[in-house]
């Protein structure tokens, strides 16, 4: 156990738990039976693989934030061709120029296509970015259920322990034989922790819902343009 100790206690702080009650300590967990054990490597096991999980998904993130940046500085650019476009139209009318008349026509109606495309590449692209971003947050949600589920199991534990060792009541803070102050865990103050956490993922699993329908409707829409990624 004491094997997991350093890497959940950073997990924790990266899942944004900053507000969950005191690590168990693992002088309390000396008793564990083997199921116990079990359940909390199990528990372990699944926090580093869903902290895996969101690393992927924080680079695919930083990927997209590029794209939208590089999509963003080409809208202005095919904006800018148009304005130069329409001035070299109004150019060859005055001249007379027919034939040109008819390219500038047909070069400003490719630019309108391009510049339609590249706005719904972008759409996308803003859309992309807003899910991975959710699901950075639901990951976020789902490693703070895994560690508050841990810490209470792990608090069960030492309840049973602490009870064994000191009593069933705690020390009062009053005490005059000398010893030290024996707090028993509060073993509903970490269910309650666990409970809250599950209600923020079921949350941010719906935020997440929400942003991959607006991410599939998106992509239909550039789908539908015409754009076909460089």
């Amino acid at each position: 156990m004491r094997t997991y100790a350093s890497l959940l206690l950073a997990l924790v702080f990266m899942a944004g738990c900053l507000s969950m009650p005191d690590p168990v300590k693992d002088e309390f967990l000396v008793e564990q039976t083997a199921a116990q054990k079990q359940k909390l490597d199990s528990l372990a096991q699944e926090i580093i693989a869903k902290r895996k999980e969101k690393e992927k998904v924080d680079e695919a993130l930083k990927i997209t934030v590029q794209k939208v940046v590089i999509a963003k500085k080409e809208i202005p650019v095919l904006e800018k061709e148009n304005e130069t476009l329409v001035e070299k139209q109004k150019l060859y009318t005055i001249e007379n120029n027919d034939a040109m008349v008819k390219k500038t026509n047909d070069d400003i109606a490719a630019n309108q296509t391009a510049l339609a495309r590249q706005k719904a590449y972008l759409k996308y692209l803003q859309a992309l970015e807003d899910d991975q971003e959710a699901q950075i947050e639901l990951r976020h949600a789902e490693l703070a259920v895994y560690v508050s589920e841990m810490e209470f199991e792990k608090a069960k534990i030492a309840r049973v322990y602490q009870q064994k060792e000191f009593g069933e009541t705690d020390t009062p803070e009053t005490a005059k034989d000398g010893k030290a102050e024996k707090h028993l865990i509060d073993v509903a103050t970490y269910e309650n922790y666990h409970v809250k956490q599950k209600s923020i993922l079921a949350s941010k699993t719906e935020k997440q819902k929400k942003s991959a329908e607006a991410l599939k409707a998106a992509q239909k829409e550039m789908q539908d343009s015409g754009y076909t990624e460089k």
